[in-house]
């Protein structure tokens, strides 16, 4: 901003002499257009104003300060508006984790029940096993299991009511039988030997909860 205020000083020695010819305005604007600006239209068309009004040392340095300000901003790098809500990447990975962890857990089609010979896992329709992962929609608990047992004859809902889900206490309504498994939730219960499709005992409201 040297070179600008000798320019501006050179402007009013000019108007002050009464030297304000063509040529010397001519010569001032080429120095401040090759120290300062890049809009050389700008100025020339500046110039050409000036040529046809009357020229004064305070209109002069208006014309130089509103070409320096211009050229200023032109030259200042643009301010970037931060996102007003950014999610962390590491944030992100774990949504996407956890959905892709859901979608590789399946369910067992048919859901079988069976005795203790049936092994425990998925179930599918070219392999068959017991599922171990069920849950009653009813009471909304998971569904117990007790192998090579079933149950007593006299146990009814307020028995699994009340005792559900401490195994100690429901072993005492336990029968011990060889390859049979029992099956209670805290409001259903079955004891079964041999292979059953969960959909046909329609007084269980048990579905798998996927493995």
């Amino acid at each position: 901003f040297n070179a600008h205020r000798s320019a501006m000083a050179e402007v009013h020695q000019v108007v002050e002499e009464g030297e304000s010819t063509q040529s010397d305005l001519d010569e001032l604007l080429d120095e401040v257009e090759e120290q300062f600006f890049t809009k050389k239209v700008q100025v020339r068309s500046t110039r050409a104003a000036i040529t046809r009004q009357s020229t004064t040392a305070s209109e002069l340095e208006r014309v130089i300060n509103d070409i320096c300000e211009d050229d200023l901003t032109l030259n200042q790098e643009p301010v970037h508006k931060k996102s007003s809500r950014s999610i962390p990447a590491s944030s992100s990975s774990k949504e996407s984790g956890i959905r892709e962890n859901v979608s590789e857990k399946s369910k067992c089609f048919p859901v079988l029940l069976g005795g203790s010979n049936l092994v425990f896992g998925l179930s599918t329709a070219a392999v068959q096993r017991a599922c171990d992962n069920l849950r009653c929609v009813s009471c909304d608990h998971k569904v117990l299991m007790f192998d090579n047992s079933k149950w007593k004859s006299r146990v009814d809902y307020i028995f699994f009511r009340n005792n559900f889900p401490e195994c100690s206490k429901l072993k005492a309504s336990l029968v011990s039988f060889r390859g049979w498994r029992a099956y209670a939730c805290q409001c259903s219960w079955d004891s079964v030997e041999s292979v059953y499709s969960l959909s046909s005992k329609t007084q269980l409201k048990w579905v798998c909860g996927r493995h």
